[in-house]
């Protein structure tokens, strides 16, 4: 097995042409609201790139460079979706980074799993399994900025690979490590600018660790994330 590094939209492609088992990380904040969404009771969630009426039986959430998308019904943000009273089985969500990265994975061979450190532990058992059973390998397919290189995204998939690594070797993964990454999240930069935004909370509660025991799947066919909840009932 060997563990691939990929950035934005371009690298998602290159990812989904291999057919890999891809983990997509945009920490602030795509991957950690479809996370939390999917865990306060959400059963679907279609990612988009472009923004029409919303259709019936959705919710929505989206930003914009930053910003809550005002027609939205959240913004993407999973501290607002834990606290809102809006409920429903269906999610639409548009970011500037994220969901465009899931969806430029469009390879049936490859299998796309949603990552963050809400779920690290629960993302990377499941990434293990799916390799070992399909003889592939995994990518982590980072967001960036606008497919750039940003540094929360490099941090979080290295966490999340050391977790893969020490789950081969059987080893354990100790609380330091987690402890280190967290603060080298809270001082990046994209950290420092939702801060300045007026999302300090999404900041905290994105850095979080294994808060959910679950990873999020992208059906390529269908375009919807859905919810797998234990490396024992994965059926891809």
């Amino acid at each position: 097995m060997e563990i691939h590094y990929e950035w934005g939209v371009t690298g998602a492609l290159k990812a989904s042409q291999r057919g890999d088992i891809c983990i997509v990380i945009d920490i602030f904040r795509a991957s950690s609201t479809i996370v939390t969404a999917l865990a306060v009771g959400f059963l679907t969630i279609k990612p988009t790139q472009t923004w029409m009426a919303k259709p019936p039986n959705y919710l929505t959430a989206g930003e914009s460079n930053g910003e809550k998308i005002s027609a939205c019904d959240f913004g993407n943000s999973p501290c607002e979706i834990i606290a809102s009273q809006k409920r429903a089985d269906k999610l639409l969500i548009k970011t500037t980074n994220g969901s465009r990265c899931i969806e430029n994975i469009n390879n049936p061979a490859a299998v796309v799993l949603i990552g963050c450190m809400l779920n690290a532990t629960s993302v990377a058992e499941i990434a293990l399994t799916l390799s070992k059973k399909n003889n592939k390998n995994i990518s982590f397919v980072l967001a960036g900025c606008r497919g750039e290189y940003c540094e929360d995204d490099d941090i979080a998939g290295k966490f999340i690979a050391e977790i893969i690594q020490r789950k081969r070797q059987a080893q354990p993964i100790c609380k330091q490590l987690y402890s280190d990454t967290r603060d080298l999240l809270l001082k990046s930069a994209a950290a420092q600018r939702l801060i300045t935004k007026g999302h300090a909370d999404d900041v905290s509660f994105c850095t979080q660790w294994d808060c959910y025991a679950i990873a999020p799947v992208y059906h390529i066919l269908s375009k919807e994330i859905t919810a797998l909840l234990a490396p024992e009932k994965v059926n891809i």
